[in-house]
This record gives C-alpha cells, sequence and structure tokens, in this order.
C-alpha cells in the first residue's frame, strides 16, 4: 500500500512539475518574441533616423551652396546702395541716445542679495562706460 501512495505522489509530483515547466517555457518564448519584435521596432526606427539625418546634411549642404555671398553683395550694393568699406576705412557709430546708469547704496543692505545686487550694478557700470 505504502509503495501505491508514493508512486501515485511522485506521479502527481511528475505532472505539477511538468505543468509548471510547459508554463515557463511559454512564459519565455512569449518574453523572447517581445524582445525580438522591439529589437525589431528598433533596428526600423535606427533606420529611420539615419535617412532623416541624410536628409539634413544634404538639405545644409544644399543651403550653404545656395546661400552665395557674391550675389548678396551684388543685390546690397544695387538695391540698398550699401558700399563695401575698403581695409583702410574706418566707420564710427554716432550714438543718439546717451544711456547712464546709477548705482544706489541703500542704507540698510547687508545680505547675500544686496552683495549681488552691488556686483551687478558694478557690472553694468563696467560696460556703460
Amino acid at each position: 500500500m505504502k509503495i501505491m501512495k508514493q508512486k501515485n505522489r511522485t506521479d502527481w509530483l511528475v505532472i505539477a512539475l511538468t505543468i509548471a515547466f510547459i508554463c515557463i517555457g511559454l512564459l519565455s518564448i512569449d518574453c523572447f518574441l517581445q524582445k525580438n519584435e522591439k529589437i525589431a521596432e528598433r533596428n526600423q526606427l535606427l533606420k529611420v533616423l539615419s535617412h532623416e539625418e541624410n536628409i539634413a546634411e544634404r538639405l545644409r549642404i544644399e543651403y550653404k551652396q545656395r546661400t552665395n555671398y557674391k550675389m548678396i553683395e551684388e543685390y546690397v550694393s544695387e538695391n540698398l546702395s550699401m558700399k563695401k568699406l575698403d581695409k583702410y576705412q574706418i566707420e564710427y557709430i554716432v550714438k543718439t541716445v546717451d544711456n547712464k546708469s546709477e548705482v544706489v547704496k541703500l542704507e540698510n543692505d547687508d545680505g547675500i542679495f544686496s552683495r549681488i545686487s552691488q556686483v551687478f550694478s558694478i557690472i553694468a557700470s563696467y560696460f556703460d562706460n
């Protein structure tokens, strides 16, 4: 009798392990297929990206070729009556508005923000002169 019970237990154990093995195998196959699909999708997107980068590079080169500085110089000189300066010529720019800035010192400025404000005021006064 004992041998029969052990054989039944062994049979049930083998069946349970077989079912578990099959389930794990099916899940592994599903994960493997999903992984391959993702890899294929990634490769396809990389191909599209490469194609778009090639188009962008081609358009950049085409844009540089179309930007002919000689044509621009001719257009500016003919239509806008502008002339290119010679090497010895200096053109001065006259300021029509006089910009001034004043640094105002507060009586109670001992915090970090006031120090930062002072630094920016000093920098602004340097560039104003």
